[in-house]
């Protein structure tokens, strides 16, 4: 068994991320946004190089594509043709080493960002050379980014307050936002508060999503339906209908509180839910979101179903769940390059797992619309 072979598997069983076929369901008729396949491609590996759990999938302006490989702690460059180009960083807890990459970006081009959740810090390397340059402490562990011109928007999970999360005041950061030359960061938004009141929660959807863009801020966060939207003079906080999308119960503060869950058995925080993968702004000021179906199963999870969700521009209806085909072993990882959605994919064929690169773009000329939900959300973000 080759060194690629039991990487997959290993990788497999430990996130227990494997899948089959999704699940397919009517939806009561409701059309979601067209997904239209542009091109499909190979990101061509080696005996040298090697991606046996990839993670912190991004894609340059230029089109290449950056991972990470969550097993060597390093991130890998192929260029637009699939072929790898070269890697940044390496394990370990010196300058210019990590333990775990978790997240990516490129910053105007010259310097890719790499976020160390382990040990809560930015990396910064030099985009062509691969050289490091700096290293900026994040006070938390980060998920996501958005760069404009000056300034960066992250989106990290911590909670601040003495012996937290128990104590009542306890917050916990949402989104930061910090100057693009600079080393400070500064909190932005704050999290829902079932992210401090409950641990299995937290511990299961660990993750927030932002984009910033002419449009405005967007912010949302996983095993939730309410998107933050700031711009054009105004903030809202907005629930995403879900039709076909499942695991979204009615009231998550009561589904998920720790008084309900500690009366259940062992792995009663293991059920059906619907996490969010990814988030972003489109050329029309529509905002597109990814969510996954994570199926419950002996203490782990395993991919049910992708959708693809829009908002419209003027923060009224939405356009949802749009089913995303993938296929192949591992979880897959999702990113937006402008209108375009990328899907990354392990596929498994006789001699070892592939990784494929499949972009789609969204088309919502077709789309039911349908209105968004009454009502006031639980959610308060805090100050913009």
């Amino acid at each position: 068994m080759t060194p690629r072979w039991v990487a997959a598997i290993v990788g497999c069983s430990l996130v227990a991320a494997c899948h089959g076929p999704l699940q397919k369901e009517s939806g009561g008729g409701k059309q979601g946004a067209t997904l239209i396949v542009l091109d499909s491609l190979e990101l061509r590996e080696s005996d040298t190089v090697i991606v046996a759990k990839p993670v912190a999938f991004t894609v340059g302006t230029d089109g290449h594509y950056f991972m990470g490989d969550m097993t060597r702690s390093k991130i890998y460059r192929f260029d637009r043709d699939g072929i790898f180009v070269q890697s940044y960083g390496r394990l370990g807890r010196g300058p210019g080493e990590m333990i775990w990459t978790n997240h990516a970006f490129v910053i105007h081009d010259t310097i890719l960002a790499v976020a160390d959740n382990s040990q809560q810090r930015l990396s910064y390397f030099h985009l062509s050379t691969g050289v490091f340059l700096r290293a900026v402490p994040v006070a938390g562990s980060l998920y996501s980014a958005s760069v404009t011109e000056d300034s960066l928007y992250l989106g990290v999970l911590r909670v601040f307050g003495e012996n937290h999360p128990a104590v009542k005041d306890a917050i916990m950061t949402g989104v930061v936002r910090g100057e693009v030359r600079g080393d400070s960061l500064q909190y932005f938004v704050r999290a829902p508060t079932l992210f401090v009141t409950s641990y299995i929660f937290r511990a299961m959807h660990n993750a927030v999503h932002v984009g910033r863009s002419r449009f405005g801020l967007a912010v949302a966060f996983s095993g939730l339906s309410d998107v933050l939207l700031d711009g054009g003079g105004r903030t809202s906080v907005v629930t995403v209908p879900a039709v076909r999308r499942r695991g979204v119960p009615d009231n998550p503060e009561a589904a998920w509180s720790e008084e309900v869950l500690n009366r259940q058995p062992r792995y009663a925080g293991h059920r059906l839910a619907s996490g969010l993968r990814g988030l972003t702004w489109f050329s029309t000021g529509e905002v597109g979101l990814v969510f996954t179906d994570l199926e419950p199963g002996n203490g782990n999870f395993s991919l049910g179903a992708a959708w693809l969700a829009v908002l419209s521009s003027d923060r009224t209806t939405a356009c949802v769940d749009a089913p995303i085909s993938v296929s192949g072993t591992g979880l897959p990882s999702f990113t937006f390059q402008g209108d375009t959605l990328l899907v990354l994919d392990q596929v498994l064929d006789a001699r070892h797992v592939r990784l494929r690169v499949r972009r789609m773009r969204v088309d919502t000329s077709s789309c039911d619309w349908l209105p968004l939900p009454r009502g006031t959300p639980t959610w308060d973000p805090g100050p913009i």
